[in-house]
């Protein structure tokens, strides 16, 4: 196999950006678009150089794709993940992969089944600070890993009308429309099963929380901690990490710090155009088929971040912790 043929599925703003991602990776072809909006689907089409379409199976039949990208509302990728799975192709779905826990296990027991790729679409692990922070961590350069913490801030609230603002299509409010990425990453950072969770959480008048802050205890005895906050007067995204010989904390906008004994290390990396991140990710997808290999992020690492992101909603509601 020479190239890899995609269609992208979705074409709203993120959507976009899959296709220009695509066209920029080596061996990477689009090859077509699909929406559920007829005159935004073949605008994109156009703008694209490819043909557009409003059926996944009409799509595929004519495209003929290798892979196909999934980037619609939460609460619509897992029919349209199982429909394109069904046609024997590969799938990248974006995060939050699902409105739900149960979402992410039909997605993944259908991959199993027919036997295709199936990748989460946490693109954030691939930030340049965040992917040398977890590297760091999982080669136990800082020694045995204690504590991970990872939080994001927007001074924005929901946005009413969109998708992202409806818990139904979203999979719930601030958390699961925007939070899973930092779950994710402090997961993948510690390397060791969630096995419970507390967390308290602020609810709006339509009952979605606006701010989330969740305890999470590994079967490693590490302690991990997220806090997801809309309306926070700032906007920060950030991560650390404290291990039993150092600490390392990153930034999303890409300086990493890192402190052992009485030394203070920090390197700045390049500034790359937005969002490169997507771009790495979907290309370890494309060298996944092309190597035949286990995509980077697994469907069991999506069920792995709804575990959390469920018993996460439970315990702010009944102020217990969860056991997963």
């Amino acid at each position: 196999m020479d190239r890899i043929r995609i269609l992208v599925v979705g074409v709203g703003r993120w959507g976009r950006e899959h296709c220009l991602s695509i066209k920029r990776i080596p061996r990477a072809e689009l090859v077509g678009v699909m929406g559920r909006k007829p005159d935004k689907t073949l605008a994109m089409g156009a703008e694209m150089g490819v043909k557009a379409f409003t059926s996944i199976s009409e799509a595929i039949k004519v495209t003929r794709p290798d892979a196909v990208t999934i980037v619609l509302p939460h609460g619509a990728h897992l029919q349209a993940a199982v429909e394109a799975m069904e046609k024997g192709v590969d799938v990248y779905v974006e995060k939050s992969f699902g409105a739900s826990l149960k979402d992410a296990r039909a997605m993944a027991e259908t991959a199993r089944k027919i036997g295709v790729k199936l990748m989460a679409g946490f693109s954030q692990r691939y930030i340049s600070s965040y992917f040398e922070l977890a590297r760091l961590a999982r080669s136990e350069s800082l020694g045995r890993v204690r504590y991970v913490f990872a939080k994001r801030q927007t001074p924005h609230g929901f946005i009413e009308g969109h998708w992202t603002a409806d818990p139904t299509l979203a999979g719930g409010g601030a958390l699961a429309g925007w939070g899973t990425h930092d779950v994710d990453l402090a997961l993948y950072i510690v390397g060791s099963e969630p096995r419970l969770v507390y967390a308290q959480m602020e609810f709006d008048d339509k009952g979605r929380e606006t701010q989330s802050h969740i305890l999470i205890k590994h079967d490693s005895g590490t302690i991990s901690e997220i806090g997801i906050e809309y309306l926070a007067f700032g906007s920060d995204c950030f991560a650390w990490v404290l291990g039993e010989e150092g600490r390392v904390d990153a930034e999303r906008t890409g300086r990493l710090t890192m402190k052992r004994g009485e030394s203070t290390e920090t390197k700045d990396f390049p500034q790359r155009s937005f969002p490169y991140f997507l771009t790495d990710a979907l290309k370890a997808f494309v060298n996944s088929i092309l190597n035949n290999s286990e995509p980077p992020i697994s469907a069991e690492d999506g069920i792995r971040v709804w575990k959390v992101v469920s018993a996460a909603y439970i315990s702010a509601r009944t102020g217990n912790s969860i056991k997963i």
